[in-house]
């Protein structure tokens, strides 16, 4: 069961709909792979992107960073 579920999207008109569920307890309004983004390091159990690879979306930088948010020793 998920008690903590957070986003990080781009997209501020995305962001505002992703808000409006009531779902996410921390939202983040930035990009992946242009440095350091400012979620917290190794908090997460489980991270995944949906709808984010691929041609101008995530760029390879973007999985380290995906990595750095998760827990030590989750993958």
């Amino acid at each position: 069961m998920l008690r903590n579920l957070d986003a990080l999207e781009p997209s501020g008109g995305m962001l505002e709909c992703l808000r409006s569920k009531n779902v996410y307890t921390n939202t983040f309004h930035e990009y992946v792979g242009q440095g350091h983004t400012n979620v917290p390091q190794g908090c997460y159990d489980l991270v995944f992107a949906v709808g984010g690879m691929g041609n101008n979306h995530i760029p390879f930088t973007g999985v380290l960073e995906f990595v750095r948010f998760a827990k030590p020793g989750v993958y």
